[in-house]
């Protein structure tokens, strides 16, 4: 496996760090998802590296357009619709379901406990991490993985929110040199 700098310039802002991604990618393979759920599909890449390196069906939510309350910071992250996944578009990845909406609004019971590996990449604002993260710990299969991405300063609502959701956890790790925390039964014993 080649070595990889994991402070080397992402494909486009916003996006996970290699490293980052092959972090998710080496667990949901280990895990052996059937089901993997990202929140936040931007471009499509995350979706797309998952559905090529792995055996799941990969579930990307993202929404249509900014709500009103959407802050600030995140207004850049936010694309027009019809940019939203066109990474994974332009190849016709069969492995891919784009759904559409809100997180805060959408009805995740029916992934309830048959997603191997949920990612929450999508807003940055306390409130709605916290929310996302709650609805991961329940879409989750015992024996799986919740990663939560952008866990530095500018966003300090998400990791406020990542911090609770962590807490007292045994199972809760910060991969050394990301923006990636994974909480979940596959990181006991990792360091």
């Amino acid at each position: 496996m080649p070595w990889i700098d994991p402070w080397a310039p992402r494909i486009y802002r916003g996006e996970l760090y290699d490293t980052e991604l092959r972090l998710i990618v080496h667990f949901a393979r280990q895990l052996k998802a059937k089901r993997i759920l990202e929140i936040g599909t931007h471009r499509g890449r995350t979706a797309l590296a998952l559905a090529q390196n792995t055996k799941a069906q990969v579930y990307t939510l993202d929404i249509k357009k900014a709500p009103e309350d959407v802050i600030e910071k995140d207004l850049e992250f936010i694309l027009p619709i019809e940019r939203v996944g066109f990474i994974y578009r332009e190849v016709d990845c069969p492995g891919i379901t784009q759904l559409w909406g809100d997180s805060r609004e959408f009805d995740f019971t029916p992934y309830y406990g048959k997603i191997g590996a949920v990612l929450v990449d999508g807003s940055h604002a306390y409130e709605t991490v916290k929310h996302d993260l709650s609805e991961a710990a329940k879409m989750v299969k015992p024996g799986g993985i919740v990663f939560c991405h952008d866990y530095f300063s500018w966003a300090a609502g998400c990791r406020q929110a990542i911090d609770e959701f962590a807490e007292d956890r045994e199972d809760a790790v910060l991969f050394l040199g990301t923006i990636l925390v994974g909480v979940g039964d596959p990181m006991r014993g990792v360091e």
